[in-house]
C-alpha cells in the first residue's frame, strides 16, 4: 500500500529527480506520466506542439488510462494551458476527443476560422449539375416543405448569447431543435447581445443553429424582447423562453417595461438565469425580484429538467408549484 501512495505521488509530482519518491515507473505508468506531463509540466517539457497526430495520440492514452470524467477535465486544461483551440478544428482531433458541451463552447468560439463549405465533398456531390455551357456545377437548392396543420402553441426561445452563457446556449440549441421537429409546436430561436438574430431557419440542423451563434459582446436584453414582441401574433398561445443571466447592458428601465408588456398581453414568459448542470449562476437579482413581484418565474434549470419544464409551459399547469415540486433552492 506504501508503494502504491507513493507511485501516485510521483504521478503527481511529475518526472523531476527532485520529487523524492524514490519510484520506478512500470512501463505503462511511464505512458500516464507522460500523458500528465504534456500537459500540467509543459513549461518544462515543450507540451503537446502543434501536431494533430500527436495529439490525436494523446487522447487515446488519457482516454484509455483515466474515466471519462477525468478526460474531459484533461482535455479543458490542455485546451487553456497549450492554447491548442486551432486543433479542435483538425480531423484528427475531433475523430478522438471525448463528448463535452464545454468543448462545444470552444468550437462555437472558433466558427469564424472553420471552411464555410467542404469544396470536395460538394463538387463530387454536385457533377450530375454540371453546365456545360456555363463550364461550371449548380449546387442544388434544399427546399423546405411547411408544415401541413397549424401548430397549437407558438415557442420562443432567446438566449443570451454573452459569453457566460455559453451552455446555456448549447442547450437551448439542441433542445430548440427538438422542439422545432415537433408538429404541434411551432418554435423559434432568437438569440442576442447588443443586436438580436433569427436563427429560426437554421431550427433544422443543430450544427447550423450553433455556428450561428457568437459567443461574447455586449447584452440589450430590451432590443431583444422588443423583437420577439414584434413576432408574436398569438400571445395568449405563446410560451417565450428568456435564457439570460440578466446583467442589461442597454436600458434596464425598458427592459422591465417590456417584461410588463409582455405579461400583460398574455403571453407566458419563462426566465432561466442558466439552462445547464454547472451549479449556481451568477444573475441579477434585483432584476430577478423585479419578475418574482410581477409574477414571472425565474429560475435555474438543469437539461434533464427541461422538457418536463416545457411540457407543464405548454399545458398552461402552475409553473410556481412545477419549481417547488422539481427544482431544488439554491
Amino acid at each position: 500500500m506504501e508503494e502504491e501512495y507513493l507511485k501516485r505521488w510521483r504521478l503527481i509530482l511529475g518526472g523531476n529527480e527532485a520529487d523524492g519518491t524514490g519510484i520506478t515507473l512500470t512501463q505503462e505508468e511511464q505512458r500516464i506520466d507522460q500523458s500528465l506531463e504534456a500537459v500540467y509540466d509543459s513549461d518544462r517539457r515543450g507540451g503537446l506542439g502543434s501536431s494533430a497526430p500527436k495529439v490525436s495520440r494523446w487522447l487515446g492514452d488519457i482516454r484509455e488510462f483515466f474515466p471519462q470524467t477525468v478526460v474531459q477535465v484533461i482535455q479543458r486544461d490542455a485546451i487553456k494551458r497549450l492554447n491548442i483551440t486551432s486543433l479542435l478544428t483538425e480531423k484528427e482531433m475531433l475523430e478522438t476527443v471525448v463528448p463535452d458541451v464545454h468543448l462545444v463552447a470552444t468550437l462555437m468560439s472558433l466558427s469564424r476560422v472553420i471552411p464555410e463549405i467542404d469544396w470536395k465533398t460538394t463538387i463530387t456531390k454536385n457533377l450530375k449539375n454540371y453546365q456545360p455551357e456555363y463550364k461550371t456545377i449548380i449546387p442544388e437548392v434544399r427546399i423546405g416543405y411547411g408544415r401541413k396543420r397549424k401548430a397549437m402553441k407558438d415557442i420562443i426561445l432567446c438566449l443570451d448569447q454573452s459569453g457566460s452563457m455559453g451552455t446555456s446556449v448549447i442547450y437551448s440549441g439542441i433542445f430548440g431543435s427538438v422542439l422545432a421537429s415537433i408538429p404541434a409546436v411551432s418554435t423559434r430561436m432568437v438569440v442576442f447581445d447588443t443586436t438580436v438574430v433569427d436563427l429560426t431557419d437554421d431550427l433544422q440542423d443543430p450544427v447550423d443553429l450553433l455556428f450561428g451563434v457568437q459567443l461574447g459582446g455586449g447584452t440589450d436584453i430590451a432590443r431583444a424582447l422588443t423583437y420577439c414582441q414584434g413576432v408574436i401574433t398569438r400571445p395568449q398561445d405563446t410560451v417565450l423562453v428568456l435564457v439570460t443571466d440578466l446583467y442589461e447592458g442597454g436600458d434596464a428601465r425598458e427592459m422591465r417595461k417590456k417584461f410588463v408588456s409582455l405579461v400583460n398581453s398574455g403571453v407566458q414568459l419563462i426566465v432561466l438565469p442558466a439552462l445547464n448542470d454547472d451549479g449556481a449562476p451568477s444573475y441579477d437579482k434585483s432584476h430577478a425580484e423585479f419578475l418574482a413581484n410581477i409574477g414571472v418565474p425565474t429560475f435555474a434549470c438543469t437539461p434533464d429538467k427541461f422538457p418536463d419544464l416545457m411540457a407543464a409551459a405548454l399545458s398552461k399547469q402552475d409553473i410556481g408549484m412545477w419549481i417547488s415540486q422539481n427544482i431544488k433552492s439554491t
